[in-house]
């Protein structure tokens, strides 16, 4: 891409970022349409109803194709600056966590775990823990596209940053429980634990944190900073904190608005 082009891109940005009046809002068209199974060789093979290993996908195959669909997004005089990412059609943080990843039509669906507590609080994903399949096939596309496209990462590195960060938390983590639990039981858990004696045992209470309606593991709020000490060997310093624990915090109730009485 031009320089020109580039930058003038990155203004919209950040006109965007800082709220500033623009003429229009920013327009961007996506080139080829969802179709991950036709855009990647290494799921073409992949038949309807199959299970989706790592094994099956290999990082430097898929470069080619990263750079077909990056080629045919230059032609388009849009306002968006495309990226890329590992294989945005796998449900990569269900499989860390242990879920049967299936194909459905152009899809691809983690599978209920039924997993108890137990072995989820086991579960590490950190570089010392060579042993989750998905969590080193994710580092090993990270690698991949950092290798590829040095020059990229150094003329939008701050957004790059930021992918890096967050996108293997782009699942909502209620869905992330869901899956790793199962439906049923993580519902019927949840009941038992609202009527179990306050001095009973706990696993909800000792292995999640519960905002709003969303149960949150513990261990899940650690995952962005691994990625980075695994991919750039930094500390975790400079990225945003988790959310604290409930009970930390006051939580302020919504105010009360008391209408005015009537005049008459």
């Amino acid at each position: 891409m031009p320089d020109e082009r580039l930058d003038g891109k990155l203004e919209l940005y950040r006109n965007f970022w800082d709220m500033k009046p623009v003429s229009r809002p920013m327009v961007g068209f996506d080139v080829g349409g969802w179709f991950p199974f036709q855009r990647y060789a290494d799921l073409r093979n992949i038949q309807e109803k199959g299970f989706i290993e790592p094994e099956m996908l290999d990082a430097r195959r898929c470069l080619p194709d990263y750079d077909a669909f990056m080629a045919r997004c230059l032609e388009v005089d849009d306002d968006f600056i495309k990226g890329v990412c590992p294989v945005s059609a796998i449900p990569w943080m269900e499989g860390m966590l242990g879920c049967a990843l299936q194909r459905s039509g152009q899809s691809v669906w983690a599978v209920e775990r039924m997993a108890s507590w137990e072995e989820l609080s086991g579960l590490a994903l950190s570089a010392e823990s060579a042993d989750n399949p998905w969590f080193r096939k994710y580092i090993e596309f990270v690698q991949a596209a950092i290798a590829d496209l040095q020059a990229l990462l150094r003329r939008i590195n701050a957004l790059i940053q930021s992918f890096l960060t967050f996108a293997v938390t782009l699942p909502s983590f209620s869905g992330l429980m869901l899956r790793s639990k199962g439906t049923d039981n993580l519902l019927a858990e949840f009941l038992a634990a609202e009527n179990k004696p306050a001095d009973g045992p706990s696993y909800l209470g000792a292995g999640i944190v519960v905002i709003g309606v969303s149960p949150i593991p513990l261990w899940l709020l650690d995952t962005i900073f691994l990625i980075k000490e695994k991919v750039q060997g930094g500390d975790s310093t400079d990225f945003a904190q988790p959310p604290p624990p409930v009970g930390t915090e006051a939580v302020q109730p919504a105010p009360v608005v008391t209408p005015d009485p009537d005049p008459l």
